[in-house]
C-alpha cells in the first residue's frame, strides 16, 4: 500500500521544482541542465588549484589532501536544493538528486565517511544529509560507508557564523572517532584512505576539523567530497 500513501502525500503536498517552481517534480528537466560546475580549490587555503589537491606549501600532517566540489552553491537551483534539504527536511529530494550524479573522484579509497550531525540536530531533521550523499557515493564506488566520526558538541550552525575565525572556533573539538563496529577490526582507520563527504564547503572549517580527527586516528589520506562549494 506504499504506492497509495505516496500518491496521497503527492496529492496533498505536490512536489514543485526547486529551480523554477513548476509542479509535479522536485527538479524539472530544464533545471537539471542549469547547474553550474565550480572551479576546484586547495581546501587548506581556499585558492584555486587544478584538480582540488592541496598546494605543497599548504600541506600539513593532519590536514586535508584534497577536495572535490561538484557545483557552485551560489547558482539559484543549487542553493534552492540545499535550502529545501537542510531547512525543509526534504530527504527524498536529496536521494533523487544524488542518483543523477557521477561521483568518480579519480582516487582510490578504502572507506567513505560522512560528516556527522549532532544527535539533537539529526533527530530534529530526521536524517543526516551527508550520510544520504555518502550512501550513494559508496554504492557507486563499491566502498563501505563507515560512521567514522561522531559529533560530541552541538555548537552553533556554521551557516549563522559569518567570519572564518568564528567558524574555526565553533567546530574546534566537536568530533571524536565514531563507534561503528567495523572500526574495531583491522586497526580501525589506520593507514586507510578516506573519502570524507558533506553537502557544502564554505570556509572549510568543519571538514578540516573532521580530517584532523581522522588522521589522529591513523588515516593516511583524507580527501573531501561535497555537492556544492560557496564561491
Amino acid at each position: 500500500m506504499k504506492w497509495l500513501v505516496d500518491w496521497f502525500v503527492d496529492f496533498v503536498y505536490p512536489k514543485d521544482c526547486v529551480g523554477c517552481g513548476c509542479l509535479g517534480t522536485w527538479l524539472c528537466d530544464k533545471c537539471k541542465r542549469s547547474f553550474e560546475e565550480v572551479e576546484q580549490i586547495c581546501p587548506m587555503c581556499g585558492k584555486e588549484n587544478l584538480g582540488g589537491s592541496v598546494h605543497k606549501m599548504c600541506s600539513e600532517r593532519l590536514g586535508m589532501d584534497g577536495l572535490t566540489a561538484v557545483y557552485n552553491h551560489g547558482e539559484r537551483t543549487m542553493s534552492g536544493l540545499i535550502f529545501r534539504v537542510k531547512f525543509e527536511y526534504c530527504e527524498e529530494l536529496l536521494e533523487e538528486f544524488v542518483k543523477l550524479l557521477d561521483f568518480e573522484v579519480g582516487k582510490k579509497f578504502d572507506v567513505v565517511v560522512p560528516v556527522p550531525l549532532h544527535i539533537y540536530r539529526r533527530n530534529w531533521r530526521g536524517f543526516n544529509q551527508a550520510r544520504v550523499i555518502a550512501d550513494e557515493v559508496g554504492r557507486q564506488l563499491g566502498l563501505p560507508v563507515v560512521e567514522g566520526l561522531r559529533r560530541v558538541k552541538r555548537g552553533k550552525q556554521q551557516s549563522k557564523i559569518k567570519d572564518r575565525e568564528g567558524r574555526r572556533e565553533n567546530v574546534k573539538g566537536v568530533f571524536k572517532i565514531g563507534m561503528d563496529s567495523r572500526l574495531r577490526g583491522n586497526d580501525g582507520l589506520k593507514d586507510k584512505a578516506v573519502l570524507l563527504v558533506d553537502d557544502v564547503f564554505t570556509s572549510g572549517a568543519t571538514m578540516r576539523e573532521a580530517c584532523k580527527v581522522l588522521k589522529q586516528a591513523g588515516a593516511k589520506f583524507v580527501w573531501g567530497l561535497v555537492l556544492a562549494r560557496r564561491v
